[in-house]
């Protein structure tokens, strides 16, 4: 029988991962283009950090397709910082989660998953 793993702990690393990653991003690096052509480094930076919000509200049953969605600007273009603190949230709001919130679809707006699935499917 293939028990679902609980996908918590492979997020929180990866999450730990992106953040020391985009506290080495220097502000002129913004700007950079990466391999794939829909995004420079700012705008990777913000596809995952509104990933990392949305997480939490996918979880609740609570998100909608919309919100939080891709973060444009962050004050003082401190992506670091921001990413950090919604680190932080996804932390939180994961380990105050009941378990058999694990057992659930979850409604995406372009698909439905099990949750275990969501980690691989939000990088």
């Amino acid at each position: 029988m293939n028990t679902p793993k609980d996908p918590r702990p492979l997020l929180y690393r990866a999450a730990g991962q992106f953040a020391a990653l985009v506290a080495t991003v220097e502000p002129g690096q913004l700007d950079t283009p990466t391999p794939c052509h829909e995004f420079d480094i700012r705008a990777l930076i913000a596809h995952v950090l509104g990933n990392t919000l949305a997480y939490p509200h996918i979880m609740q049953g609570t998100y909608r397709a919309a919100e939080p969605g891709n973060v444009a600007e962050v004050p003082g273009d401190d992506w670091a910082a921001a990413y950090a603190d919604a680190e932080e949230r996804l932390i939180v709001a994961g380990w105050a989660m009941d378990d058999r919130a694990l057992d659930r679809m979850v409604d995406l707006g372009f698909a439905t998953l099990p949750a275990p699935a969501l980690p691989a499917d939000l990088r």
